[in-house]
């Protein structure tokens, strides 16, 4: 008794019936460099393979029909902690000016550059209260750094 593969519209296959211990070969042609996939198949023996460009999902045929899908997610979405990245970056783009070597984000002592800092060339610093915290005034977080934590705006002179 033949048993059936159900895939979506973005799927192919030789054929959609298959003896129970055949092996199936379904192709999932539409791969993205920004999206991240999760392949979801009710079968016990499943292997993902990337090959020329496409995901060839591979199992052998159990005892009953197998559903086969998949859920896909955006990795280039904006990053939510503008400290984390340079303002309008995104994560899937990579570390941007905090990459390793290039500059360190701020931490308190900037009068000794460690490796990959940028020198300090005799730019005044914000004076700070007496608590250390301060209100940003384009978004009215309370922030204790040189920069706000929400907009990334600096620290008002």
């Amino acid at each position: 008794m033949a048993y059936k593969v159900n895939f979506g519209p973005l799927f192919t296959s030789e054929k959609t019936e298959y003896e129970p211990g055949e092996p199936v070969k379904v192709i999932f042609p539409f791969i993205a460099t920004d999206t991240s996939y999760r392949f979801h198949v009710n079968a016990d023996d499943k292997k993902e393979d990337y090959k020329n460009g496409v995901i060839e999902i591979t199992f052998t045929m159990p005892d009953h029909d197998v559903e086969v899908d998949v859920n896909s997610k955006n990795t280039m979405e904006p990053e939510p902690n503008p400290m984390l990245t340079p303002v309008g970056a995104f994560t899937g783009m990579g570390f941007g000016m905090f990459a390793p070597g290039m500059f360190n984000p701020p931490s308190g002592n900037t009068h000794e550059p460690s490796i990959g800092t940028t020198p300090d060339i005799g730019v005044s610093q914000p004076s700070s209260s007496p608590e250390g915290e301060w209100i940003c005034p384009e978004c009215s977080t309370k922030n204790t750094g040189r920069f706000c934590t929400n907009c990334a705006k600096p620290r008002p002179v």
